[in-house]
């Protein structure tokens, strides 16, 4: 995928002509007879891409900063999460050991860096986005930050890339959660406390971004905890649904 993405309009141009040529050609099969479209149900979707970095930023939302009594911040506060807190759509999130009893969850919309860069502007800022993902912030509250986001699968994210040109307005996007098909979240990207643009400018100005890193722009906020047998799902109408259902750690 990281290569596909370093192929740029080109590579997306070639895979719009891919599908549309499946899609006028249901029975096609590959050069050498094999397969060319699956069900769904029948396969097992993996992360969209691996990231050499997973950023993610805090306090995007006011709403967030008042539900955990937060200081608001003069500019995008900016933390990491490890490639072990990585897992898959429909990958089980585990409640830690140490501190099962207060994960919480929240859904934010995700930008897929395309093209490597550094220190440019606002202005520049969606010509380095190569598409757009979900990934669910799960968190254990209470916990000291910002090692309360580290934990083994605390990063589920997905379940697709959709380009940048599907979505006309990333600051007009909505934010859902469901927890066992009951509502928990429900936001807009309108409500940030910076511009998405805004935000990946100033990440640029402290690290080089690489081609396939993932930018977190931040949640709502989510004051319930979640248990084990739950069944999580990070909602944007325009990319999907990311579902992870939820178990203790071993």
């Amino acid at each position: 995928m990281v290569a596909f993405l370093k192929g740029g309009s080109q590579a997306i141009e070639a895979a719009r002509k891919a599908v549309d040529y499946v899609k006028s050609n249901p029975g096609a099969s590959g050069p050498n007879g094999e397969k060319l479209v699956y069900n769904l149900r029948d396969v097992k979707v993996l992360n969209p891409v691996k990231p050499t970095k997973i950023i993610c930023i805090g306090r995007s939302f006011m709403s967030h900063v008042q539900i955990g009594n937060l200081d608001v911040p003069d500019e995008p506060h900016i933390f990491f999460k490890p490639h072990s807190s990585i897992v898959e759509p429909e990958g089980y999130v585990l409640l830690p050991k140490v501190w099962p009893d207060k994960v919480t969850y929240g859904t934010e919309l995700t930008a897929v860096i395309g093209k490597k860069g550094k220190n440019f502007t606002k202005e520049e800022a969606y010509e380095y986005v190569a598409g757009w993902t979900i990934l669910n912030d799960v968190t254990c509250r209470g916990m000291l930050y910002p090692k309360n986001k580290t934990f083994d699968t605390f990063a589920p994210f997905g379940p697709y890339i959709v380009p940048f040109d599907q979505i006309p307005d990333p600051q007009k996007v909505e934010l859902k959660f469901r927890v066992n098909g009951e509502w928990k979240q429900e936001g807009n990207t309108k409500d940030m406390m910076w511009t998405i643009p805004e935000i990946i400018a100033n990440v640029s100005q402290h690290m080089t971004l690489e081609v396939g890193d993932i930018i977190a722009l931040g949640d709502i906020g989510a004051p319930d905890t979640v248990k084990e047998g739950d069944i999580m799902e990070a909602i944007i109408p325009e990319i999907g649904v990311l579902r992870n259902p939820v178990k203790k750690e071993e």
